[in-house]
């Protein structure tokens, strides 16, 4: 159980900052590993006026709400908008008396009721609006903001990766990490038919949690670097114990440098032939380019080694050296971007002539929109992934 702690009015700098959050997305990663049975309650806090959360009324709900934080059956955890989550397994007798001191007490408040200030979940079955929830009260949900100008920010040098390297090293990446389901879709209609999970980290909401203050882009090298660190995070995670007992087909995408690391090595050495077959690697085109003759050799090992290849490309890839770097590769993977050639343009039609003929071997991915379906499906696309993608599949299992 935590100990009681002030509930804070004000976000920390850093997701990495707020135990609170981190430890629920912890709790919900481990609820859905193993099964169990939890039942949640939400206090929005951050949903009161700002009148409410001071004074008689603060009091009112946070005497209330106290008993949790002293009850041996429940968890609280404080998120930095100011809520608080109270989690408790089943029959979640304290819970439910909480829920009833709060309808006695607000009974006759104007303007406040149960249901708006209390929201009630279970996991493992709605796992994925908790952890939403989490993320969106870290900053990481949705688009990430624009990078804004330099205005005086320091230029990122290697004291300061270095630091951020030490943060990663022990912070759960949880917050940053990104995965979801690349699915099948036809333009006849029906469910998205799941075909692999996706797994990559944010970058942007990494640099903003752990590197606030310096602009990434100004020191490409550095940032490869620290690019390099998060993967391996990701490869540690993925070769533990209670993630191998759950095999599945996955998608990682990695720079070269992260496939070169110990901790790929030891990943790979614990798949056995069966799983290594359903675990692919995504590469960026560019990594490909830089150097054709030093990547063929990784390339061969890796191909060996009985695992699939997967290329990124993006708007900026020119349709001959796409058709270059793709050779050994079984998957080519397209950043869906507004940039991307309207239909019916030139432009289209070459890249379309540099996409594989077999529909089975591209996947339009980061697909945030129903537009980015319709491209795809114009171009010959059947395999989408990224949020939009995700929310119906979601959706279609909710059901």
């Amino acid at each position: 159980m935590l100990a009681h702690r002030v509930m804070p009015d004000r976000p920390p700098r850093s997701p990495f900052a707020n135990p609170g959050a981190i430890e629920l997305a912890a709790l919900v990663r481990d609820a859905v590993a193993c099964g169990a049975e939890r039942e949640v309650l939400l206090l929005r806090l951050s949903g009161l006026t700002a009148a409410q959360r001071r004074g008689h009324h603060r009091r009112l709900i946070e005497d209330v709400w106290y008993p949790l934080r002293r009850a041996t059956r429940a968890q609280v955890f404080d998120l930095p908008n100011g809520d608080a989550v109270a989690v408790e397994a089943p029959p979640a007798n304290h819970l439910a008396r909480i829920r009833a001191a709060f309808g006695e007490m607000l009974d006759g408040q104007q303007g406040v009721t149960v249901d708006g200030l209390l929201q009630q979940l279970r996991l493992p079955q709605q796992a994925a609006a908790v952890m939403a929830m989490v993320e969106s009260v870290l900053g990481l949900a949705g688009e990430a903001p624009p990078a804004p100008s330099m205005g005086g920010r320091p230029v990122l040098d290697a004291a300061a990766v270095q630091a951020a390297e030490q943060v990663l090293a022990i912070a759960d990446i949880e917050p940053v990490l990104r995965r979801g389901w690349a699915c099948r879709l036809e333009p006849g209609g029906g469910a998205p038919e799941p075909c692999w999970e996706e797994r990559r980290i944010d970058m942007a909401a990494l640099c903003a949690a752990v590197l606030p203050d310096h602009d990434p882009g100004a020191a490409p090298d550095l940032y490869r670097r620290l690019r390099c660190a998060a993967d391996r995070r990701l490869l540690a995670g993925l070769a533990r114990p209670d993630v191998l007992r759950r095999p599945r087909d996955r998608c990682l995408s990695l720079t070269p440098e992260a496939v070169l690391s110990q901790e790929f090595l030891r990943l790979d050495t614990l798949l056995p032939a069966a799983l290594r077959a359903r675990l692919t690697i995504a590469m960026p085109i560019a990594d490909v380019l830089a150097d054709p003759e030093g990547f063929a050799p990784l390339q061969a090992d890796l191909l060996g080694r009985g695992l699939r290849l997967a290329l990124e490309i993006d708007a900026a890839a020119e349709p001959p050296l796409i058709r270059v770097a793709a050779a050994g590769f079984g998957l080519l993977c397209l950043g869906w971007s507004a940039a991307l050639p309207a239909l019916g343009s030139p432009e289209a039609r070459a890249l379309a002539d540099a996409l594989p003929r077999d529909r089975n071997r591209m996947i339009l991915t980061g697909v945030d929109r129903p537009a980015a379906i319709a491209w795809g499906w114009e171009m010959g696309f059947r395999l989408f992934s990224g949020r939009l993608i995700e929310r119906r599949r979601q959706l279609v299992q909710d059901l």
